[in-house]
């Protein structure tokens, strides 16, 4: 009780020191819900490498929604502490273990991309968006990766959907790259007239001029050209 006051009143040094009285005077009375209020305690005091054990202890002990929530700070954990290899192979075996449930998913993206395994962090998302609505950011990513892994036929109706909910300059250009891997010229075209932001954005404007020469639009390509250079 003292320990749990001392921590309530945010004073998390102290409410280590008895703590450590407790567990050295009872070791065989160990509870979890003292164990959590000690790696809470931990951690309000930056020591987050000490909390590990504690944190992998409860995660294996708690069942239900409290072992999701130490699944999680303990995932968390990794992270922050930059134990790539832990944070990956827990990630992986939480995705095998509870393949439903899709914040496993999405924090096994997250890593992959740090570890810049994009097409694994592909693969990852793909899982996620059969479990779960994605947000416009996340739909973001999933066509880049899509772009990223030569995959354009899969990226451009992503980009199609963000721009209908909000027209964006960067992802037309992205839009526009797939539909050119694609071969589709002549749709590209459309999609930046359709929009018509090419005439303040140099970029924009040289890739409409480049697909108007590609379509043999010569004296139009000319001018497009001009315009860009004028823009910049």
């Amino acid at each position: 009780n003292s320990a749990a006051a001392y921590l309530m009143g945010d004073e998390p040094r102290e409410a280590l020191r008895r703590f450590e009285e407790l567990f050295a005077a009872h070791p065989a009375e160990l509870k979890l819900a003292w164990r959590a209020a000690y790696v809470h305690a931990l951690l309000a005091v930056d020591q987050a490498r000490k909390a590990l054990p504690h944190i992998r202890e409860l995660a294996r002990a708690y069942e239900g929604a409290k072992k999701s929530q130490w699944q999680e700070i303990l995932l968390a954990q990794y992270m922050q502490l930059e134990m790539s290899a832990e944070a990956l192979a827990y990630a992986t075996d939480l995705t095998r273990t509870a393949p439903e449930n899709p914040k496993w998913w999405k924090a096994l993206v997250h890593i992959q991309l740090s570890a810049g395994s994009n097409e694994d962090a592909l693969a990852a998302l793909i899982v996620y968006a059969f479990l779960t609505p994605l947000s416009p950011e996340e739909q973001k990513l999933l066509a880049d990766l899509y772009l990223q892994s030569e995959i354009p036929l899969k990226a451009a109706p992503f980009y199609e959907a963000c721009l209908k909910a909000a027209p964006d300059r960067q992802l037309l250009r992205r839009l526009v790259t797939a539909y050119r891997q694609l071969g589709r010229n002549q749709t590209a075209l459309e999609r930046i007239e359709h929009f018509g932001v090419a005439a303040g954005d140099a970029e924009l404007m040289m890739l409409r001029a480049e697909l108007l020469y590609a379509l043999h639009h010569y004296d139009r390509a000319a001018e497009a050209f001009r315009c860009a250079a004028r823009i910049d």
